[in-house]
């Protein structure tokens, strides 16, 4: 080979290699392009699948939220429900990957800010129901209080009342009793009475009532059985009808006075000791003994 082919041969050589040389680094730089391209996707990608598992681990820690702050409130509690469904429709759409992430992010944004406006709602409602509790609890006391300062008054008032009508009531004291036989002569022997005089004084009192007054005499035999003259000799007292032996009409006028009441027997009487009770105005206002042989 001559000189000449020689050279020609390695320029073509030369070129070759140079061509080769531009090839492979043409290559390696798309390579290393390529490479870089891929990262910054995987990066990408990492970042995404972050960012959404970021996005939903905080959608549901704000759907169990929803479940902490249920009330007595129905109507409140719907809507709590409607807004907990809402979160759960955003949850499933991260995990299927429907949605980007930026809207995904929004949508963070507005259930942040509902919630926090349930929350607050809750918060007044929960405050106000404490005052209202507060201010109920304030109006049992005093509607207690008010209820013990009225029993009070009504027991004051009753002994008032109770006072006023034992200050008020007649009294009689000072009883003189005779037995008679016929003609008006006394005797102690129950075989002989056919009159019983029953006298006694019916004592001052300015705040009692004035002008007629029914007088009612009971004589009690020692048997208990009370004398009388008739079936129909009924009174009043203490809400009851009792027989009365006799009675008689005063007029009084506050001032001591002396009154006699008379009972005609009809019946036989036995030994012992026999009891007078007196009666005005509803009330027993003397009591005296008489004995019998």
């Amino acid at each position: 080979m001559d000189i000449q082919n020689k050279n020609r041969t390695i320029q073509i050589l030369s070129g070759v290699v140079v061509i080769l040389l531009v090839t492979v680094i043409y290559l390696f730089i798309q390579l290393q392009h390529q490479k870089e391209i891929v990262i910054t996707k995987v990066d990408e990608i990492v970042q995404m699948t972050q960012e959404n598992d970021s996005v939903k681990a905080e959608l549901e820690y704000y759907y169990n939220q929803y479940d902490l702050i249920r009330t007595n409130n129905d109507s409140l509690n719907q809507k709590l429900t409607e807004e907990q469904a809402k979160i759960k429709n955003l949850i499933d759409e991260i995990s299927s990957n429907k949605r980007q992430i930026k809207s995904y992010k929004k949508e963070l944004a507005t259930v942040r800010e509902v919630l926090q406006s349930y929350v607050h709602q809750i918060d007044s409602l929960q405050q106000t129901n404490q005052t209202l509790v507060a201010e109920n609890k304030e109006a049992k006391q005093m509607i207690r209080q008010i209820s013990t300062e009225k029993e009070e008054l009504v027991e004051t008032k009753k002994s008032l009342e109770e006072k006023v009508d034992i200050a008020s009531s007649l009294k009689a004291s000072n009883f003189v009793i005779d037995m008679l036989r016929n003609r008006g002569r006394s005797t102690k022997y129950a075989d002989k009475v056919e009159k019983i005089s029953v006298c006694f004084k019916v004592m001052e009192n300015s705040i009692a009532t004035s002008g007629e007054i029914p007088v009612y005499m009971r004589i009690a035999r020692p048997d208990e059985k009370i004398l009388i003259t008739s079936e129909n000799n009924l009174f009043l007292y203490e809400g009851k009808e009792i027989a009365y032996s006799a009675m008689r009409i005063v007029e009084y006028f506050n001032k001591t006075m002396d009154v006699c009441i008379f009972y005609e027997n009809r019946e036989e009487l036995v030994p012992g000791n026999y009891a007078v009770d007196i009666f005005a105005e509803g009330k027993l206002i003397g009591t005296s003994l008489f004995v019998l042989k």
